[in-house]
């Protein structure tokens, strides 16, 4: 996505069924070397999803 400030890249874990701290910073790590091959400073952030979790059907939207 391009935002005011530049580009932002979003990596979704969700295709992981509960990843563990281990597997969060590997999925970051990947991340980072992604942006940087677009010349990009990287800057990391985690979020938890606010609609549910994979064990509960209430994450799906609709």
């Amino acid at each position: 996505m391009t935002e005011r400030g530049g580009p932002l890249f979003v990596a979704d874990t969700d295709v992981n069924e509960d990843p563990g701290a281990q597997h969060l910073a590997e999925i970051a790590g990947m991340a980072v070397l992604e942006i940087q091959r677009f010349g990009l400073p990287p800057k990391v952030a985690f979020s938890r999803p606010v609609f549910g979790s994979w064990r509960s059907d209430d994450r799906w939207f609709g």
